[in-house]
């Protein structure tokens, strides 16, 4: 028999505890006293001052005690706090609010100043918006409230001041009022006052909340940032892994050439000497290429984990395109192939560093525009000039997918790998519609490793 769960209840102040962040841990940054504050300060305190004097003229300040300085002490003691609004917020809040009773006690007219109810009100504002103890805000506005309900209630209960306020209220016709004058009084003042501290209250955290939110934003961004560096720390790495094998085959091939011409040197050596030293030159000027290949190679390259995947058996070369765009083929793409070659076979006699990155250019692009376009179409266009340089250009005429956005890594690697040889990457829009890759690397003095690896 299962026994029935019995439903948590909330609190009854869990929502507005949760909205004023009193559970929160996050803390407002606190800037420094800065200029704004100075004059908001000087500002609020000379216009004080001077609406002090014209009521003083007109004989509204207070009693004849209220001399200037304890007015103008009372006026700074009231603004003055306000330059710490933010850095101790409801220290600041607490001193102006002292000094504001003290002035309405003393000199009710100079107390009800609208400079003073404005530093009144931002000081309350600034303690809801930038508290970092939020309990203790919510603490320190609660006595204010208190202090003033019970300050309204003293002045109407208690002292000669209020036995003319009352005297004052009874002679008012409440003609059909239903409520009476004194009542009214005490209830005016409480809703105005009430409405001044929740005003303060609201205002001043939904600024903290706003804060808040910002923050995370500016936090979710960073994260995102350091996730897309990430990323692209990764793709390099993992490209440089690439190359790096790709790199291993490439001086595989050349140790395989150079054993082979430095047998035939040693078979012709003592019967035909000039032929012999023909090979040993092939050998020593094919091993500085390999070595100078492989030296800027794996300059680049950061060390990886020797036990890593997906290792490619044989490097790719430009001959292998056919079956690379064959394999790209489906019935939603079709791709064509042309290549344009100068001598005839030069695509053939492109050196293995170069070839592999010409065509990992294309296995990239033409991956791209089957996950991230919707072209029917795409082309392949290789062009080689011996001893100048060899290109690939893929081109298609489709739009972005709407579902599918592309990270950028790939044309990352393409460039890395451009880079290694001193080639170009070109990539982005068409003028015509569709999307434009073009890798250009140069072959200016790759001839003798051109005529090692074709032998």
């Amino acid at each position: 028999m299962e026994t029935p769960t019995a439903s948590v209840r909330p609190r009854p102040w869990s929502g507005f505890l949760s909205w004023a962040g009193v559970n929160d841990p996050w803390q407002r940054p606190v800037p420094r006293v800065g200029r704004e504050d100075v004059l908001v300060v000087v500002a609020l305190t000379v216009l004080a001052a001077v609406l002090t004097e014209l009521q003083r003229g007109l004989g509204s300040v207070g009693t004849p005690s209220s001399s200037r300085p304890v007015t103008y002490a009372l006026l700074a003691a009231t603004c003055v706090p306000l330059l710490w609004r933010r850095r101790y917020p409801c220290t600041s809040a607490v001193v102006a609010y002292v000094a504001f009773m003290a002035v309405s006690m003393m000199m009710p007219m100079v107390g009800g100043q609208l400079i003073l109810l404005v530093a009144f009100f931002l000081s309350m504002y600034s303690a809801a918006a930038w508290a970092p103890n939020r309990p203790g805000m919510l603490v320190t506005i609660g006595v204010v409230a208190g202090t003033i309900i019970f300050w309204l209630i003293w002045s109407l209960a208690v002292g000669a001041g209020a036995e003319r306020l009352r005297g004052e209220l009874n002679t008012v016709d409440p003609g059909n009022a239903l409520i009476s004058p004194l009542v009214a009084y005490l209830l005016f003042n409480l809703l105005i006052n009430g409405a001044f501290l929740a005003g303060a209250l609201i205002f001043g955290v939904s600024s903290w909340r706003r804060a808040r939110g910002n923050a995370e934003i500016i936090a979710q961004q960073a994260q995102l940032t350091a996730q897309a560096d990430q990323l692209r720390d990764e793709a390099v790495l993992r490209e440089r892994l690439r190359i790096a094998r790709d790199l291993h085959d490439v001086v595989g091939h050349h140790v395989s050439v150079t054993g082979i011409q430095a047998a035939a040197a040693r078979r012709v050596l003592e019967r035909d000497p000039a032929r012999a030293a023909a090979a040993l030159a092939v050998v020593e000027e094919s091993t500085r290429q390999a070595v100078n290949q492989m030296r800027d190679l794996l300059g680049t390259l950061r060390a990886v984990d020797e036990d890593a995947t997906d290792s490619p058996h044989g490097a790719p070369t430009l001959v292998q395109l056919p079956d690379l765009v064959a394999a790209q083929q489906g019935h939603d793409l079709q791709v064509s192939l042309d290549v344009v070659e100068n001598p005839p076979g030069a695509a053939a006699q492109v050196p293995p560093v170069v070839a592999i990155s010409l065509y990992r250019a294309v296995e990239e692009a033409l991956t791209n525009v089957r996950r991230h376009s919707t072209a029917h179409k795409a082309q392949v266009v290789v062009r080689v000039e011996a001893g100048r340089y060899a290109e690939v250009e893929i081109l298609d005429s489709g739009l972005p997918r709407p579902d599918s956005t592309g990270s950028g890594l790939g044309l990352l690697g393409m460039r890395e790998r451009a880079k290694n040889v001193g080639g170009t990457v070109e990539a982005g829009p068409r003028m015509i519609g569709g999307y434009r890759v073009r890798m250009r690397l140069p072959l200016e003095g790759a001839e003798h490793d051109q005529g090692a690896t074709g032998r």
